[in-house]
């Protein structure tokens, strides 16, 4: 998005939430260069997708513990300065096909104001919650980016690219999903007036 005013008001929604790579299926890894490992268990929980934050390791269903190999959480990629890149998948779980979908990354997003920003809305490029089940859990998908750059920057609304959940196992067996990893948010400026929230955990 160009422009030389932009006001999102409260209330308001710049939102690329789940629009990132998507999740993996059952037994089958997240999408992206950070996507959350496969899982090779029955019943194992899926790893996590990552983008400026490591994705979170599944659970393994045999000792309930989380570990760095199959299903494993996503390593970390992308620009810390200019982020532009789309939040990867968190991998599906089990591997049977009863394992359920790893949810999707965030989008991208990017604004280029040439005077005056003002955010009492929200801009979100959050990742998809993995989804629970009985097989295990699947892993939540990473943040996004969101790339901002304004001369003047107000306002008191929220900016998040945080990762997503990573599911629940619902059998007394079945392991956790891991969480997404946050995105990465960069935003410049020439003055800052802006007392929200930014968050991209």
């Amino acid at each position: 998005i160009t422009a030389v005013n932009i006001t999102i008001k409260a209330g308001g929604l710049i939102n690329a939430s789940g629009k990132g790579f998507s999740g993996g299926d059952f037994n089958q890894p997240g999408y992206g260069p950070g996507g959350g490992s496969r899982v090779t268990n029955q019943q194992d929980g899926g790893g996590g997708g990552a983008y400026g934050g490591r994705g979170g390791d599944g659970q393994d269903s045999t000792t309930g513990t989380a570990y760095l190999g199959p299903g494993a959480g996503g390593n970390t990629s992308g620009n810390i300065t200019a982020p532009l890149r789309l939040g990867s998948g968190g991998s599906g779980s089990s591997s049977v096909s009863s394992g359920v979908l790893g949810g999707a990354g965030g989008g991208a997003i990017f604004i280029n104001v040439t005077d005056t920003l003002i955010v009492n809305g929200s801009i979100a490029a959050v990742g998809e919650g993995g989804l629970d089940s009985g097989e295990g859990g699947s892993g939540g998908g990473s943040g996004g980016s969101i790339y901002i750059t304004a001369s003047a920057f107000d306002g008191n609304g929220r900016i998040n690219a945080s990762g997503g959940q990573g599911g629940n196992g619902t059998d007394t067996v079945a392991g956790a999903g891991g969480g997404g990893g946050g995105g990465r948010i960069a935003v410049y400026y020439t003055t800052k007036t802006y007392n929200g929230i930014i968050i991209a955990s």
